[in-house]
């Protein structure tokens, strides 16, 4: 505005009459002009202006004073363009958008990390207009490059190749040039570019020597419990420094024994991997891992530049053994000692007893009347001890016990007594869909009838539902665990009048990895065959269960058994599951049955039926009335390919179906 009212008012001063501003240094010109000498001292004018026989081009006029002389070149380039647009557009331009003149340089590229010695990833240096917008140069531009403090090197090809070189040029109408860099010896560098008058750039270049060791850098609990979810850190060190890496490096992770640890990228442990990744730039990789195997589980990290060992010392998921009830014995003062309780320990003690869930397995011949002596019930009275209970103690029964304890999410609610309530009233709801009951209950009859037929049904999420209320005892465990499946349901009818067995079908389709608890139960209180009341259940498919009693023997009176409830359990990804029948003849006490190796140290084994003497029942032959211990098992995992099938009682044929589940907690 000030050089159009000078120019009105006739302004005799040559240089802004023809558009042109007299200038020092560059500074004083406007954006798209620069201080130059073309003949009338230095001046302001219009970037690229050039010098030919006639004066200035496009300054005064290419063709003289007329046409495009003055009033073209010389008031439209100069006055109208100068002046207005450089005046006008272009510091709108500057405030806007930077203007179209590059005037400063800018690494492109984030800040390299390089190996002493080794070569860079491409560096990108660029033209920027005074907004940062990349901005082409409109004449060959060298960019002059070097480092603070010496000891870097400069290259035009990605081997970093000699010869080195100490520049690089942007071409005419380009905004960019590539180069790359190796230094020596490790430590932090700063790149510089520069290009007069343009304004400089730097960035930091590191450059470390290279990790020859990975270690780790947490500490598992010792022990720790299996199934646990830890976080594990590795870290890549130089001579004991932590030292980056300088591309993405990938990180094996393997345990020792085979599958004793699972890794994942998850604090959950629910993702698995076998890799870590530890980015370039950096010194440190983390994962997670949980260790399922009892013992020593030695876990490794490995890279290319070296190994990290880690030994997790773990308790096993599954706890088990044997203790035995001995039998009565008479005193020299006409007493007698009393066999009705006994303490199991647990080796090593359980943590968490809402995490942990028991089953048993009794057997014992009964001498007597009392067949109470079989019916034992037990729980979990502390960390280390399983308490068991029975009515009568005429002869001596051993029970096998089994306890799982699973560190994440699983919730155990227990409810026990010297009787049977007609409802337990749990104190937290659980999800009915993955939850599954585990019961044992005794009464002190001399006949096998409906007291000690009893069936605790999950009714709602918070009641368990006993049927009848006639028992003398019970310990009913209700087991919630997120990643199971429990479909449940009762037997339409039951197992009626001379019915040996029955199919039922169209359940929703279950896994490969399914097991099955039955409950039969009868309301029937008097005298009935044994073989006439167990009831084995099997699934020979993933969608139907079969039940089977009397093992064939086609003399025994069927009466019926009214109520047989059946949860199917689905472990999913909890469990590897497979099923098994053993058949027993009559005077076999003793039966091994190869199965597919597991890992016992968190394999529970159990049959499908729970009617009596906790979770080994199966089906009998024996048509008596009161040694249901014909058909009771005990399925003990004698070797990891072995389960050693055992009942005390032979007269009779009987058959067990089994499951053998390696958890996956």
């Amino acid at each position: 505005m000030v050089f159009l009212l000078a120019f009105a008012a006739g302004c005799s001063c040559e240089p802004f009459a023809q558009g042109r501003f007299t200038c020092v240094t560059q500074a004083e010109c406007a954006e798209g002009f620069e201080c130059r000498d073309l003949g009338a001292g230095l001046e302001c004018v219009r970037a690229g202006t050039a010098v030919d026989a006639g004066g200035v081009d496009a300054g005064e006029g290419d063709a003289g004073e007329g046409d495009a002389g003055e009033q073209d070149a010389g008031l439209d380039a100069g006055a109208d363009d100068a002046g207005i647009d450089a005046g006008v557009d272009a510091g709108t331009d500057a405030g806007v958008d930077g203007g179209s003149v590059a005037v400063a340089l800018r690494f492109a590229t984030t800040p390299q990390t390089v190996v002493a010695g080794g070569c860079s990833p491409v560096i990108v240096v660029e033209t920027v207009n005074a907004g940062g917008s990349a901005t082409p140069v409109s004449t060959l531009t060298t960019v002059a490059l070097s480092a603070a403090p010496n000891g870097v090197s400069f290259f035009t090809g990605s081997s970093c190749a000699a010869p080195a070189v100490t520049s690089v040029t942007i071409a005419a109408n380009a905004s960019s040039a590539t180069f790359y860099a190796s230094g020596s010896p490790a430590r932090t560098f700063t790149l510089v570019a520069n290009s007069a008058p343009l304004t400089g750039t730097s960035q930091p270049f590191v450059v470390a020597n290279p990790p020859n060791a990975l270690v780790f850098t947490t500490t598992p609990p010792d022990p720790v419990r299996g199934g646990t979810c830890l976080p594990a850190t590795v870290e890549a060190r130089r001579t004991g420094v932590p030292s980056p890496v300088i591309t993405t490096t990938a990180i094996g992770l393997t345990a020792v024994p085979s599958g004793g640890a699972r890794f994942f990228t998850d604090a959950t442990c629910a993702t698995t991997t076998s890799s870590a990744t530890m980015l370039g730039g950096a010194s440190s990789a983390s994962f997670f891992v949980k260790p399922l195997t009892a013992g020593a589980n030695v876990i490794s990290a490995a890279a290319p530049f070296g190994t990290a060992m880690q030994t997790i010392n773990t308790t096993p998921i599954v706890r088990r053994g044997t203790c035995t009830f001995p039998a009565r014995t008479p005193l020299a003062d006409g007493g007698a000692t009393s066999a009705l309780t006994q303490n199991c320990t647990l080796s090593p003690a359980v943590t968490d007893l809402s995490a942990s869930f028991s089953m048993i397995q009794t057997i014992g011949a009964i001498s007597t009347a009392d067949i109470g002596v079989a019916e034992v019930r037990c729980r979990l009275t502390g960390t280390s001890t399983l308490s068991c209970f029975r009515r009568q103690d005429a002869d001596p029964v051993d029970v096998h016990f089994q306890v799982a304890e699973v560190p994440q999410g699983m919730l155990v609610q227990r409810s026990s007594g010297a009787s049977c309530p007609g409802t337990i009233t749990l104190p937290t709801a659980v999800v009915p869909s993955r939850t599954f009951v585990i019961k044992a209950t005794m009464s002190a009859t001399a006949t096998f009838d409906d007291e000690d037929t009893e069936v605790a049904e999950l009714t709602s999420p918070t009641t368990v539902t006993l049927t009848p209320t006639t028992c003398d005892g019970h310990e009913v465990q209700v087991v919630d665990w997120a990643g199971v499946t429990v479909t449940r349901g009762v037997l339409d009818g039951g197992l009626p009048l001379g019915t040996a067995a029955l199919t039922l079908a169209g359940l929703p389709a279950a896994s490969g990895e399914r097991a099955l608890l039955l409950q039969p139960g009868t309301t029937l209180n008097g005298t009935r065959q044994v073989c006439s009341t167990l009831v084995r259940g099997a699934m020979p498919s993933a969608s139907t269960i079969s039940f089977t009693r009397a093992a064939g023997d086609t003399a025994c009176t069927l009466t019926p058994m009214e109520n047989v409830l059946y949860e199917r359990i689905d472990f999913g990804p909890r469990a590897t599951v497979r099923e098994y029948t053993a058949t027993l003849a009559p005077t076999v006490g003793s039966l091994p049955v190869t199965v597919t190796p597991v890992d016992a140290s968190r394999t529970i084994v159990f049959a499908s039926s729970q009617i009596a003497g906790g979770q080994g029942a199966g089906e009998t032959s024996h048509g008596g009335t009161a040694h249901f211990t014909e058909g009771l098992f005990q399925l003990q995992l004698t070797a990891a390919n072995t389960v050693t099938v055992t009942r005390a009682e032979t007269s009779s044929s009987a058959q067990v179906t089994f499951y053998v589940a390696e958890l996956v907690p």
